[in-house]
């Protein structure tokens, strides 16, 4: 009868964590067992697969019992998905995949648009050599027509789909000639600024008297955060790569002051964290443009220490949870809404107006009038099994700019 939240407490207090913990494991491996026996009997020559290769005792289960000698189990590791490469700890999970069950064929598996076609022969080649094979996702990206694809199935830079089949071919005719290809480190990716040229800097309208602490806004995407800026005086900005190796993507930023005057372009390593200040040669507003790769690819924090500032949700912003957060702005005629991705929910209030989304449900707020502040709340609420929370998606249908701040005195506004 001990509620779910309570158990691992009445665990911990009795001492039996690691005793639970094996029989839970246990019980998984018996399910597993009777899984494969049922598909087994029915066609012994299905193979069966795990994607991806994790640690947990679910994934261990599955690695320990679904290969048969006639049937090898495939096995999918998404070590190299993010950009990093072929290093050593592939070889390691490689490893650990086979010493589970020597019928296990392993396979490593690679994001297209996370490399550049000059390291797809070596690191495709090495992994390949590693283990049983290598896997690519998505071959739409390598579709023609790269003009038509969503952001994130886009190729970097100019590349080409030819480029990339060329170096594919390169791999495949070493490992079939048992030729060696060396490995060629590799230089991180940036994540390139788009659309530039359709970007605008505004005259915005600070509401507020511009106190209140900074706060760390955390993104995905292509952003752009507006900022006050007067003549002479100095803005720091601290912006963090929070994502590391599971994104391994460098940011890229540009920094305009009013009259879109450009005062500063920069990258931001993996992992890296970054700290500078401009000086607007006028006053009015600036903007900062930050990217982490189209498709949320990386996540980052922006912290700007202006007196107001706004981060443009029109048509849309992309923040990543990393705690419950209130956000400010004023209304403006249209529709704000919030939604979040499959299998994701939270609870949340529009002013005095509560609501919850799920990957079913999003939450649209219509606005009629102008310039009445609001507050945006959103939290993370008691999770349904097999449910979490990462991506929150903010829209704006609005007349004018829809703008978020991160204090109630440091709002801007369009005019």
């Amino acid at each position: 009868d001990t509620p779910a939240a309570e158990r691992f407490k009445l665990l911990k207090k009795q001492n039996l964590v690691d005793d639970y913990r094996q029989w839970f494991e246990g019980q998984l491996q018996e399910i597993v067992q009777r899984f494969e026996q049922k598909m087994h009997g029915i066609n012994p020559k299905l193979s069966l697969g795990v994607m991806p290769q994790l640690g947990s005792a679910a994934c261990v289960a599955m690695m320990k019992y679904f290969g048969t000698a006639e049937a090898p189990a495939i096995i999918d590791n998404w070590d190299m998905y993010n950009g990093l490469g072929f290093t050593p700890d592939i070889v390691k999970t490689i490893r650990k995949a086979k010493s589970l069950n020597p019928y296990n064929r392993c396979v490593t598996w690679f994001r297209i648009n996370s490399y550049q076609p000059e390291y797809i022969a070596s690191h495709a080649y090495h992994a390949a050599q590693a283990g049983d094979g290598y896997s690519s996702w998505v071959l739409h990206m390598l579709a023609p027509r790269q003009g038509k694809h969503r952001a994130g199935y886009l190729l970097p830079g100019e590349h080409t789909p030819q480029e990339y089949y060329a170096a594919y071919a390169e791999a495949n005719a070493a490992i079939a000639a048992q030729t060696d290809i060396p490995l060629k480190p590799i230089k991180s990716l940036v994540a390139p600024l788009a659309d530039l040229d359709r970007i605008t800097v505004p005259n915005l309208r600070p509401v507020g008297n511009g106190s209140g602490a900074p706060q760390m806004l955390v993104l995905r995407d292509q952003q752009v955060i507006y900022f006050a800026a007067k003549a002479g005086e100095e803005v720091k900005f601290e912006i963090s790569h929070l994502a590391g190796k599971q994104r391994p993507i460098s940011l890229q930023y540009i920094v305009y002051g009013p009259g879109k005057q450009q005062l500063r372009n920069e990258a931001v390593n993996a992992g890296d964290k970054t700290v500078f200040s401009v000086t607007p040669a006028d006053t009015g507003t600036g903007a900062l443009v930050v990217t982490g790769g189209r498709g949320g690819l990386a996540w980052y924090g922006v912290r700007i220490h202006s007196s107001h500032i706004g981060l443009l949700a029109t048509p849309r912003t992309y923040f990543f949870f990393n705690g419950n957060r209130t956000l400010y702005g004023v209304t403006t005629p249209g529709e704000i809404s919030i939604r979040c991705h499959a299998k994701q929910m939270l609870d949340g209030k529009f002013n005095d107006q509560e609501f919850q989304v799920n990957d079913t449900k999003p939450f649209t707020f219509k606005m009629t009038d102008s310039g009445v502040p609001f507050t945006l709340r959103y939290e993370k609420p008691e999770l349904p099994k097999g449910y979490y929370l990462q991506d929150i998606f903010i829209t704006g249908k609005t007349v004018k700019p829809l703008l978020l701040s991160d204090g109630p005195e440091r709002i801007l506004a369009a005019e």
